[in-house]
């Protein structure tokens, strides 16, 4: 198996990062009515609903991450993005259109609107390595893609946004570095810094600026708040410390008048603070540290973004409206890491993708419609802040989790280990509740071993025709795997069944490693070490073993083969990759590879390896020679992988799947929590253009018949893709019931209304000519209506609102005539 770039002629795919973007790494934002919420995700910027909190639309453009938005200060229906490709879009953010790009040739970190001035912006730009800027910069219409105007405000910052602010409507902004505070008035053009004392051992970690005074708020390390007024002269300025926080400070922000501060932190807890007054308010519990928080142009709601991946829309009196979860990412002690210690699975029943999430839960994640189904809650226990960030305390975490073929059965094991007390280790076994649609606790078995489980695995079930009776092997450090079997627990009071350990087995007293199932459920392979047993399952007789002479080193993964190569075992160690037959019980072939990871597509006879320098291998087990080959994978070392079933078939698909893909999808994790998996360069393009047209935004439009008349005419020029039922349910005309009746019984009806009409108007001549007129242009649409009724839905609807809208208009015009006469 020898390196390659591409092979088979496919260079045409690509490593496409589907989803597990983060959505909390820049500060979400509200949009103007807060009816929407725009985040950062990857090279996207993520619309989402604040009502459904559906995402509606998915802006892409940009080449690299983005890192900030911000509503033009011009135009509150348009959006501004900034990433590190050193480009700055202008979105019209409800049609989800691209409408401008301006070339900085720095990239960008952040950006601020400034209200002063219609056309500038203040962004955070990275002219060298490692040395960051903040910068006013001009949005000229007529640049477009040349280079602007450009304005250096401040020569050394901070990367990140939560250390600039803009105060008192634009008259200022403020920075904060180390310990140092740098303002800049706009007013006055003048510059003045501030410097904590040296021997202070806290250092700033964010800044906000009050909306409509000239008062500053600054978080430190040490959990205090500073306020700051008379900021622009040293001797005069005047200082305020407020103290809640027992760690670092992470982000404050003012709402849009200033009555309050809002704060957030390790402490996993909202802070109100009321404005000049020591009174404050908490939401606590929210689950994971709070790295950012926005407050809506209303008032009325708050976005918090916490290191697990979720943003949490909470209401100004603090009740939790909606929740944006993308791929948990786990959170210890204030550093977000990825953990993958039960690998990443695959739910039988939904095809979803399951691993760990939150601290002691399992987390089920649709990767193809990027969004979180649901959190499993494993250990059952609160999330406990640390007091000190070096001294964190021990939690309990999920190790281990196998699911059966059916999706009925789910056997978790978790582990804690304060190395004071005794380790605590329990295997859990969880049953598919139809009715609850949901994993419920069936039987828990407390220190199933007497170390650390390396393995936990379910039969799977035989091709021979007999009850099938769920089976768990488990493997530990103990040198011993138990077999658990399903029993009727059954007595005089209810009916019921339990998981008992029916046999166990151990080699020699070496610790038992990894251990799987021939696909037919007849053969369990089990590792101790070096050594590689085969064991009946029904009665723990050990029918083989195989060892290799030359190779001593310890077998990482263990594999059987499926399909045509279900005679084949392959194992994995630091070195190499080997095939054993087990009709001829020797070594079929051995290749020298340095291996990480061994997945099995479940639907095929395909394995994939993946390498120490991040390369995938794509092979059969009947042959050494590889069928595909993908080097440099990922900059970043990758954790896990997974076959997932397709959750369809279509004609299309088959166009853009790789050959050896047709029932599988393969999914990698690498350690930055980005998942990937590998696409044609076209289906890349297509999926991006399908983004755009998502859900669209309702419009700003009062609830009228013209609103519903506008909406008709955009759906018709192919402007939005929002059916009639949508139009009706948006505004307070009838329902389409009601309106089918009315297009029914118009022509009985006019008649007689349109005398009584005429009647209450009056006599003059010239309004009896425009009254004629409308009605005239009433009746043409009626008539064209009932002869184009054999016509397309949306036309027919389309004339229907219009006659409506006549009708409507020439009533109000009556009423209006009657009153003035």
């Amino acid at each position: 198996m020898l390196p390659c770039n591409i092979s088979m002629g496919e260079e045409n795919f690509v490593v496409d990062k589907t989803s597990g973007a983060s959505l909390v790494d820049h500060r979400a934002l509200f949009s103007f009515d807060s009816k929407c919420l725009f985040c950062c995700t990857g090279n996207s910027v993520k619309v989402f609903s604040t009502a459904s909190g559906e995402c509606i639309h998915v802006l892409t453009g940009h080449t690299g991450q983005v890192t900030g938005v911000q509503i033009h200060p011009k135009n509150k229906l348009q959006l501004l993005s900034c990433s590190v490709d050193q480009t700055i879009i202008k979105w019209d953010y409800s049609d989800g259109v691209l409408l401008q790009k301006y070339q900085l040739h720095c990239p960008l970190y952040g950006i601020l609107s400034e209200h002063l001035c219609d056309n500038s912006v203040i962004v955070i730009q990275e002219p060298s390595s490692k040395n960051f800027q903040v910068v006013r910069f001009s949005l000229s219409p007529e640049q477009k893609e040349e280079s602007s105007q450009s304005h250096v405000l401040f020569k050394t910052a901070h990367h990140n946004e939560n250390r600039v602010a803009i105060g008192c409507k634009g008259e200022y902004v403020a920075t904060v570095h180390d310990k140092t505070l740098e303002i800049f008035s706009f007013k006055k053009n003048k510059y003045q810094s501030h410097e904590l004392p040296s021997r202070t051992i806290y250092t700033y970690t964010c800044i906000a600026c009050h909306p409509t005074e000239y008062c500053i708020a600054t978080g430190t390390s040490h959990g205090q708040i500073i306020f700051w007024w008379h900021f622009m002269s040293k001797d005069k300025v005047v200082k305020s410390v407020s103290h809640w926080h027992s760690l670092s400070v992470l982000d404050l922000s003012f709402s849009t008048e200033g009555s309050y501060l809002l704060s957030g932190g390790y402490e996993c807890v909202l802070v109100k603070w009321q404005y000049n007054s020591h009174y404050k308010t908490f939401l606590p519990r929210l689950g994971s540290p709070i790295n950012h928080v926005t407050c809506s142009s209303d008032n009325l709601m708050y976005a918090t973004s916490h290191q697990d991946n979720a943003i949490r829309i909470i209401s100004s009196n603090f009740k939790l409206l909606q929740v944006y979860q993308g791929l948990t990412k786990c959170h210890r002690y204030g550093k977000s890491e990825v953990k993958v210690h039960t690998g990443m699975l695959c739910d039988p029943r939904t095809k979803a993708l399951v691993m760990n999430g939150q601290p002691g839960h399992l987390q089920f994640y649709s990767v193809h419609t990027d969004r979180q189904l649901y959190n499993l809650d494993i250990v059952q226990q609160n999330y406990i802040s640390p007091n000190n960030l070096n001294c964190p305390p021990q939690i309990t975490e999920v190790t281990n989790a196998a699911f059966d073929n059916r999706g009925e059965w789910l056997a978790t094991f978790e582990h804690l280990d304060d190395e004071v007390m005794s380790p605590e280790l329990r295997l859990k076994f969880w049953l598919f509740n139809d009715k609850s649609q949901a994993y419920v606790l069936n039987t828990v078995v407390e220190m199933p071993h007497e170390g650390k489980v390396n393995s936990l695995i379910f039969r799977p079930e035989g091709v021979v025709e007999m009850e099938y009776q769920p089976t768990v092997v488990s493997s530990s450090i103990d040198g011993k795997f138990k077999t658990w079997k399903l029993i009727d627990d059954t007595d005089i009071y209810r009916s019921n069944n339990k998981w008992s350990c029916e046999l166990v087995g151990y080699y020699r007293n070496k610790p038992a490693g990894p251990c799987c199932f021939a696909e037919d459920g007849s053969l369990l392979a089990v590792v101790f070490e070096s050594t590689i047993t085969v064991w009946e399952p029904d009665d723990n007789i050990l029918r083989e073993t195989f060892i290799d002479q030359v190779d001593n080193t310890h077998i990482r993964a263990l594999e059987f083969g499926r399909k045509s190569c279900c005679h084949l075992l392959i194992s994995v160690s630091s070195s190499t990759l080997k095939c054993w037959n087990l009709l001829s019980c020797s070594v079929q072939w051995v290749v020298d590879l340095q291996c990480d990871l061994l997945i099995a597509d479940p639907k095929s006879d395909l394995m994939a390896v993946v390498t120490s320098d991040q390369s995938l291998f794509i092979f059969k087990p009947s042959s050494n020679d590889y069928l595909y080959c993908q080097r440099d994978l990922s900059t970043n070392e990758i954790l896990g992988g997974v076959f997932l079933p397709h959750t369809q078939e279509s004609s299309h698909d088959e166009d853009v799947k790789l050959p050896w893909q047709q029932h599988s999808q393969l999914y990698l994790l690498n350690k930055d929590q980005e998942l990937f998996t590998l696409t044609r360069k076209d289906s890349v393009a297509e999926d991006a253009n399908r983004s755009k047209q998502k859900i669209s935004v309702k419009e700003n439009l009062p609830k009228t018949p013209f609103s519903i008349l506008m909406h008709a005419e955009k759906k018709r020029s192919g402007v939005t893709n929002m059916d009639t039922s949508e139009l009706e349910s948006a505004t307070t005309l009838p329902s389409g019931q009601y309106i089918q009746q009315h297009k029914a019984s118009m022509n009985d009806e006019d008649d007689s209304d349109e005398d009584d009409v005429v009647k209450s108007v009056g006599s003059d001549s010239s309004d009896s000519d425009m009254e004629e007129d409308i009605t005239d242009k009433r009746e043409r649409e009626m008539d064209k209506n009932h002869h184009n009724s054999d016509n397309t839905n949306d036309i027919s609807d389309t004339k229907t609102i219009q006659s409506v809208c006549n009708n409507t208009c020439y009533n109000w015009y009556s009423s209006v005539m009657s009153e003035t006469k």
